[in-house]
């Protein structure tokens, strides 16, 4: 029972100051726990009609909310073809975006890591590891490609190299990856992401996919400044040992391509591979361009994507899908100072 103290109006005898007290009262809640520690009534009760009133307006704002998505919804699926979206209208969207990729050797790409892929007499050794961006949208396109790797074979191993911490906000901890998996486990509903799901639970309890976070990924240092210990990871070295299996390295995103090159005033047609020849292992940047550091991209390609949207490099609608090979086989942390001077570019961004 809540008991409502009521004023008694009649009473003419209290001072202003009584008055201006209550009035105050009645609108802020006092929470001064009474003496005796106990909580009286008029203030539960005036504390459960608050927050009755709180839930109540979080709840007409989260209605208002859902009819608007709801309505947002009706007319996208009305906007749709009745089997979803049309492989042609997927081929032009792919189209109209490639031309926005300003290096693309997806196909250097795509024959390297085929090269590695299991026939009949012999099992890939290869692991591709990937360097990590946002979770989201992202981080499921990224278990996508991870789970391709390894039902189609072309990988042994596949290695999710998340961070401890977000520093960006939306940056992928190893929590995000399991947690993504567990709410695609859920989608009973949706047969290809339930299935994909259940293959990456597979891979992970075999070993095959493997999620780690490396204190590096959060430390305010170039890649050239890594470790021994991760480039040897990176690299793919066996145990106990100075043989190394076949590896690639996937940095995914701006940042992680910004401590790649080393955030340097690059001229923009430098090749890709002498300046991230250092690590000594293959190496893929995916990345869309959020900051003014690119490397090759030839002079004409930039200069077109110039005309057509003079924010090119920070506005986020131009990407590059790079990669390399390293010409030595070893990683030589020295040699990334010779790039450096060679091309007399000394200005940190």
């Amino acid at each position: 029972h809540h008991h409502h103290h009521h004023h008694d109006r009649d009473d003419e005898h209290e001072d202003d100051d009584d008055e201006a007290a209550r009035r105050r009262a009645s609108k802020e809640p006092s929470y001064v726990v009474p003496e005796d520690g106990r909580v009286n009534e008029t203030m539960r009760s005036r504390l459960t009609a608050e927050s009755q009133d709180m839930a109540k307006s979080v709840e007409e704002q989260a209605a208002q909310v859902q009819e608007h998505v709801d309505e947002q919804q009706q007319q996208q699926d009305a906007e749709r073809t009745a089997d979803g979206i049309d492989e042609f209208e997927l081929v032009q969207a792919n189209a109209a975006l490639r031309s926005r990729v300003l290096a693309d050797d997806s196909e250097a790409l795509w024959s390297f890591l085929s090269s590695h892929r299991s026939t009949r007499t012999h099992r890939t050794m290869l692991t591709v590891h990937i360097v990590l961006d946002n979770t989201g949208a992202e981080l499921v396109n990224d278990l996508a490609l991870a789970s391709m790797l390894l039902t189609s074979r072309v990988a042994r191993r596949v290695v999710l190299h998340a961070k401890m911490h977000p520093t960006f906000v939306g940056d992928t901890t190893v929590n995000d990856v399991e947690e993504t998996i567990r709410i695609m486990l859920r989608q009973s509903e949706h047969t290809p992401t339930l299935r994909m799901a259940l293959h990456l639970q597979r891979f992970i309890d075999a070993r095959s996919l493997v999620v780690e976070a490396n204190m590096f990924w959060t430390l305010p240092r170039l890649f050239w400044d890594m470790p021994r210990s991760l480039v040897d990871r990176l690299r793919n070295r066996r145990p106990d040992s100075s043989e190394y299996d076949p590896a690639l390295v996937i940095f995914k995103g701006d940042a992680n391509y910004r401590r790649l090159v080393g955030d340097r005033r690059w001229p923009h047609d430098t090749a890709f591979a002498d300046v991230v020849e250092y690590l000594g292992v293959p190496v893929a940047a995916l990345r869309t361009s959020k900051a003014e550091v690119m490397v090759g991209i030839d002079a004409e390609r930039a200069a077109a994507a110039k005309d057509a949207d003079e924010h090119w490099l920070t506005s986020g609608r131009w990407g590059v899908i790079q990669f390399a090979r390293p010409q030595h086989a070893v990683a030589d942390f020295a040699r990334r100072e010779s790039v450096v001077t060679k091309h007399a570019v000394h200005d940190e961004l």
